[in-house]
């Protein structure tokens, strides 16, 4: 980075020192982002296992407006696990994964988008937590004062 970029970087950092908001923002933001700018390089994930089948068919129950999807006729053909057949059809899981990925499914028609808003929710959260652990320092309290916010 040149003397140029540097002093801009140190401009901006001083100027939005105190936005706390702002900061818990880009937190949350950043590593999602990366993320869905590596989709093209690394695709997201096909489920693989029985829990991952069994999380789709609950977002996938839920996304419809259902709780559980009514017993099949021959039910006794099809069990597997996780998955209840009577006396209805659902997952035998509780919502709650369930419910990212059909908010991802419903948005942007994928449920991986689920777990992506999961995680930025995620990285939101632990941003404000250490927002309010550790205090601010002392160039920050001058910027602030200087800007009389």
């Amino acid at each position: 980075m040149s003397a140029d970029g540097a002093s801009r970087a140190r401009r901006f950092l001083q100027l939005t020192a105190c936005r706390k908001t702002l900061w818990i923002l880009i937190a949350a933001l950043l590593g999602p982002s990366i993320r869905l700018v590596m989709l093209p390089l690394a695709p997201a994930p096909e489920p693989a296992i029985h829990d991952e089948f069994v999380h789709l068919l609950a977002a996938d129950t839920s996304r419809h407006g259902r709780l559980a999807n009514p017993p099949h006729p021959f039910s006794d053909h099809f069990e597997t696990i996780y998955v209840l057949q009577k006396p209805a059809y659902s997952a035998g899981y509780p919502l709650g994964i369930e419910a990212s990925l059909a908010a991802g499914w419903i948005l942007a028609g994928q449920p991986w988008f689920g777990v992506w808003l999961a995680m930025v929710l995620c990285c939101g959260a632990i941003a404000w937590q250490q927002s309010t652990e550790f205090p601010r320092d002392s160039c920050c309290r001058r910027s602030c004062r200087r800007r009389r916010i």
